[in-house]
Order: C-alpha cells, then structure tokens, then sequence
C-alpha cells in the first residue's frame, strides 16, 4: 500500500506495521502487547483497507475512525475502545507517539553516534532553543518550515504534547 500525503506519520504502511509485529502471519500466533500509538496505527490500517470496501457502509465506518484519529476525536474512539488508561487519552498516546517519531527521526539525522543520554540532552537543547526563539514567529505558519532540525521541532509543538524531558527524550530514543 502506497503512503498517501493525507496519512499522519504514526500511521504505518501495511508491510511496516506486520514487521514492527515481527510476524509473518499475524493470524497464526498469540499478538505480542503493543505500545502506546500502534493500536491507532493498526485502525489506521483498517480504516485505510475499509475505504476501499465495496459496502458503502465499511467506507463510511472507515472514514469516522480516520477522522477521529486526525482531528482531535480520538478520546471517542478510545472512549468506545475502552483504552484509556493511566490518565492518557489516546489522543495524547497518538501526539505523543508521533512526537517520539519525529525524535527519533532527529536523532537519525543529527546525533546518530552519540549515546543516547548525550543525544536526549542535545535534542532537548535544541527544541528548547527553537521553542524560545523561531517558534514565536513560527508557530502559525500552515506548513512547517523547511530545514531541519526546524521543521521536526515544529511539528513536535505543532503536536501540542509538551516539551518533553531529556528524560522522556531517551526513552523515546530507546523505542
């Protein structure tokens, strides 16, 4: 399945998210636990295949849980789900998730020989130093801006999941 431009980061291509399962049939085996932001990956999935669907009821099914999931309705999704647990919406399991993408990914491009404690600290600097300085001009801009660091620190406060920790950082790293 292509990446379409309408698919949030966290939301996987089919074959990524059976390899992020490590299972060659996802039938044939008992799922291993999934982290925060993954069952919101997999209903992203399905909504995607559901809108495929000939009944015109699955599309429509479909396009309910992709809205919910991109446009601020996840905690009735996960209301409905019964997946809220230890205070986090899903809402803020997805922002947070993608946050931890986008790090990830910062980490990759920019500290990828450090360890990742040094490389937390530096990625923590650096979103606090674009928080403090290009952010206020920024921030209302409709795209993010195109050079990076800039453009994944944007769309980390773009997220509106806070400034995460060293910490927090790390252990997004660690994932």
């Amino acid at each position: 399945m292509a990446r379409r431009s309408d698919r949030p980061t966290w939301a996987p291509d089919d074959s990524v998210f059976l390899k992020a399962l490590e299972l060659d049939d996802p039938l044939s085996q008992p799922l291993p636990e999934l982290r925060d932001g993954e069952l919101a990956a997999a209903l992203w999935l399905l909504a995607e295949v559901g809108e495929m669907s000939l009944p015109a009821e699955v599309r429509a099914a479909a396009r309910l849980v992709k809205d919910a999931l991109t446009q601020g309705r996840a905690h009735q999704l996960a209301a409905a789900l019964d997946c809220e647990t230890r205070g986090a919406t899903l809402d803020l399991k997805l922002r947070t998730y993608e946050r931890g993408v986008y790090l990830r990914h910062l980490h990759r491009t920019l500290h990828a020989g450090l360890p990742l404690a040094a490389a937390a600290r530096l990625l923590s600097i650096g979103l606090r130093r674009y928080e403090s300085t290009r952010w206020k001009r920024e921030r209302n801009l409709i795209t993010a801006p195109l050079d990076e660091p800039s453009t994944s620190y944007w769309r980390i406060l773009k997220l509106d999941a806070g400034i995460p920790t060293p910490r927090t950082i790390r252990r997004a790293l660690a994932t």
